[in-house]
Parts: structure tokens; sequence; C-alpha cells
């Protein structure tokens, strides 16, 4: 569970997981309210994010080359 008052123990993971609507409810609520006030924990889903979208482009190229 992610406190509000500190980052998690693995923010990078978190926000990977967040992103892909992977954390329990209650986690996914924790995780909003701490990155909105943590300039940190902001960046990494940011950069998490445009790590996850740029899989998501990669996988999707895949699948177009191999039909």
């Amino acid at each position: 569970m992610v406190a509000p008052d500190r980052c998690p123990d693995n923010p990078t993971s978190i926000a990977e997981r967040y992103l892909m609507h992977l954390l329990e409810p209650e986690e996914e609520i924790a995780f909003e309210g701490h990155y909105a006030t943590c300039s940190t924990c902001a960046q990494v889903l940011e950069a998490a994010d445009e790590y996850v979208q740029a899989m998501k482009v990669a996988a999707e190229r895949l699948r177009t080359t191999r039909k």
C-alpha cells in the first residue's frame, strides 16, 4: 500500500502497474493521492507512461509485421 506521506519502495513498479490497471482499487486510490502531491513520483509516473506507450506501439508493430 502506498502511504500518502512517503514514496513507495519501488515507485516505477507501482507506476507501471497503475498504468496497466493492475493495482487493487484501494492501492490505486492511494497512489493517485500520493503522486498528485509528490513531484518525484509524478515524474516516475510520466516516464513509466512513456515506456508503457512505447511497448504498446512496439507490440502492435510486431503483430502487424507477422501477418
